[in-house]
């Protein structure tokens, strides 16, 4: 599913939401009555090495008589690591992390040994450790490991580099005959091919498949060539949204990839879920990004709802707390803070919404306080708000949001937050008077506002606060 949409805000309208389905159609958010996630805006998730190359092996067979090999990698966490038995493999054993990052050889998180036992002491060690990431000169993440991929070591002389990634109107393929772990400083060896998207999976274009076959030699050609193009196909065919192999080696037993990194298109489930499931595709999240108990506790909720009730802690520190409704909404107010330099004062990104109850909202808003309330920022804000709502009944979900404040409210005075709303939408009339109206009973600064006053225009008078 190849479909993106684009986000504008209109300074004049500042409750449209332009959805530009390709390649640029216009719709208003009431015209089209729907609240847009960020994950569908671009939709793509990263899965772990085992999985993609298993979804490969298992299924790339419909395009190629050339890949035939079962896969051997087995994949081990802290439930096997005391009970695993290892196949016996010829060569040795290549034991690695399998948690969606990348540079693992530089940063020495690759381990070969021809003995069992040796491979499951170094899985023990570095589960046991915190790990610091250098993932780029400037960045470094940190977290425990809890997934390994262990493979068969592979005798090889020469390397190479693979992958498809898709763009806005086309995608796009890197291949490189010098690949591995210098691949970035040999980039300038690397060619770049554009290939129109297909509604259905497609050979590649022979002048593609040309210009990949000028960096091969004579006895390299024909097995590569095959392999790329059915790769290719099955990356259009199960909705890969990115796909990294490097790199890939030829052996006497055909190709073998190495190392692999991929996302898939997650709104593709419903057509994929039988296949994706052969392969036990899943979503973990990123290293470094375990979630906090407040957020699993939110990602329990919303399984259970109609509703979208999403949660991110970004700074438990921060002084700026939303409240937000609408995935559209939630971004125009996260960007808008960015814009104005308090990016690293926010303190969590998530939305409220498709109509939830009363009992979620007064649940979810509850969390997002508590939180707030043990930030140990000096100054703090709590922005309630949203754009126009095309269904969400405005009076109910503040009911649910003003209960969770008055649960709050001592600390809230205590601690001086000054809370924003902005709303529209069904019965916001209502609910933004009974807003102003228990505030006001409980003594807590707030400053209401209706869909005359611009989204953006809310954060400038938050911020100044701090």
């Amino acid at each position: 599913m190849k479909i993106f949409f684009k986000l504008t805000h209109h300074e004049t309208d500042p409750d449209s939401i332009e959805y530009g389905l390709l390649p640029d159609a216009r719709f208003k958010k009431s015209e089209v009555g729907i609240n847009i996630s960020p994950e569908i805006i671009m939709a793509q998730k990263a899965i772990q090495e085992f999985s993609a190359k298993k979804l490969i092996h298992q299924n790339i067979s419909k395009y190629t008589d050339h890949f035939f090999q079962e896969y051997q990698g087995v994949q081990i966490t802290p439930d096997n690591v005391d009970s695993i038995s290892l196949p016996d493999f010829d060569n040795g054993y290549v034991a690695k992390p399998d948690e969606l990052f990348g540079k693992r050889g530089k940063n020495n998180l690759i381990f070969m040994s021809n003995n069992k036992t040796e491979i499951i002491q170094w899985i023990k060690q570095k589960s046991s450790q915190t790990i610091k990431l250098q993932v780029s000169s400037v960045r470094t993440i940190q977290g425990k490991l809890f997934t390994f991929l262990v493979e068969p070591k592979i005798p090889h002389e020469k390397e190479f580099y693979l992958s498809i990634s898709s763009q806005r109107d086309h995608n796009v393929i890197y291949f490189s005959n010098k690949g591995g772990v210098d691949i970035e400083e040999n980039w300038n060896d690397t060619i770049e091919l554009k290939i129109p998207f297909t509604i259905e999976p497609t050979p590649l274009p022979k002048l593609v498949l040309d210009k990949i076959s000028a960096q091969l030699s004579e006895n390299e050609k024909d097995i590569v060539l095959t392999f790329i193009d059915a790769l290719y196909q099955l990356y259009c065919e199960l909705d890969f949204t990115y796909l990294e192999i490097n790199p890939f080696v030829l052996t006497d037993q055909g190709i073998q990839m190495l190392d692999c990194v991929a996302r898939l298109d997650d709104t593709a489930y419903y057509k994929n879920s039988l296949i994706w499931g052969r392969a036990g595709i899943t979503f973990p999240k990123p290293f470094g990004g375990e979630a906090l108990p407040e957020e699993l506790v939110v990602e329990q909720i919303d399984s259970k709802s109609g509703a979208s009730l999403k949660l991110k802690v970004l700074n438990r520190n921060g002084s700026i707390w939303m409240l937000t409704s609408g995935g559209g909404g939630s971004v125009i107010f996260a960007d808008t803070v960015g814009d104005l330099g308090f990016a690293n004062q926010l303190a969590n990104y998530g939305e409220y919404s498709g109509n939830p109850s009363t009992d979620e909202t007064e649940e979810y808003a509850d969390i997002v306080i508590k939180l707030m309330l043990n930030s140990k920022a000096k100054k703090k804000v709590l922005i309630i708000g949203g754009g126009i709502a095309n269904f969400t009944d405005i009076k109910k979900t503040f009911i649910g949001l003003i209960s969770a404040i008055k649960q709050n409210s001592q600390q809230i005075k205590r601690q001086g937050i000054v809370i924003f709303v902005r709303r529209g939408g069904p019965n916001y009339e209502e609910g933004l008077q009974l807003m102003k109206t228990e505030m006001q009973n409980l003594d807590i600064e707030a400053h209401v506002f209706g869909p005359e006053t611009y989204m953006t225009h809310i954060i400038e008078l938050a911020v100044n606060k701090l």
